[in-house]
């Protein structure tokens, strides 16, 4: 599946991947569909409890109820959800440092279902809109009504497109950390503090000088 695509995965392919005959797949999953459904699943909710009643037929959950809890912004980001809740505490350098790497820190333990959409999307349709859509969507407009939040209060540079503001920080963090996964010549950028040199280039291009 991880190569082929989700539509394309054969039980004979996942077995002899996995290393074991085509009937004892069919022990466990009632069908192709099943063991598929089952493993997209497992990577979005891992707290899923598979039936211990053999061959285990199709999960009861859908993938628009398995991704809800990542759509839930204001709990995966919350030092965001109390930043817009308040006034600015601080200098703002400070609290974008802190937004951003809670950001940075969010994309990296969510890699594997990023992974898994990536290869999935195209086959399934609900995960490809749930995720690439109204997930980005959650996620850039609570940091745009942060933007907007500060810039009112006069804390922030006024920017003319908040929107495009948070998808920049939205897509410059995603596409480098996922990029910065698959490069080929991963010495020619020592991974310590590869966070902390990508914040640092965001929040010059967020906050500038300001203190």
């Amino acid at each position: 599946m991880v190569t082929g695509g989700y539509s394309s995965a054969s039980i004979a392919a996942i077995a002899t991947e996995a290393g074991i005959g085509v009937g004892s797949v069919y022990h466990y999953f009632a069908d192709k569909d099943a063991l598929l459904d089952w493993v997209v699943l497992r990577v979005l909710r891992p707290d899923l409890e598979v039936p211990s009643d053999l061959p285990i037929g199709a999960p009861s959950m859908g993938i628009s109820e398995a991704v809800i809890p990542y759509l839930d912004v204001r709990r995966a980001l919350p030092a965001l959800r109390e930043a817009s809740a308040r006034g600015l505490q601080g200098a703002i350098a400070a609290e974008l440092s802190v937004l951003i790497g809670e950001f940075c820190e969010l994309v990296v333990r969510t890699d594997r279902v990023q992974t898994m959409v990536e290869v999935c999307s195209n086959d399934l349709e609900e995960l490809r809109r749930a995720w690439y859509l109204d997930y980005r969507r959650a996620l850039a407009a609570a940091y745009e009504d942060y933007f907007r939040h500060r810039i009112a209060e006069g804390a922030m540079r006024p920017i003319g497109d908040p929107k495009f503001a948070a998808r920049w920080l939205l897509d410059s963090v995603i596409l480098f950390i996922r990029l910065r996964r698959l490069d080929y010549y991963p010495d020619e950028l020592p991974t310590e503090h590869l966070t902390e040199h990508l914040v640092d280039m965001l929040l010059l291009g967020f906050a500038g000088d300001a203190g």
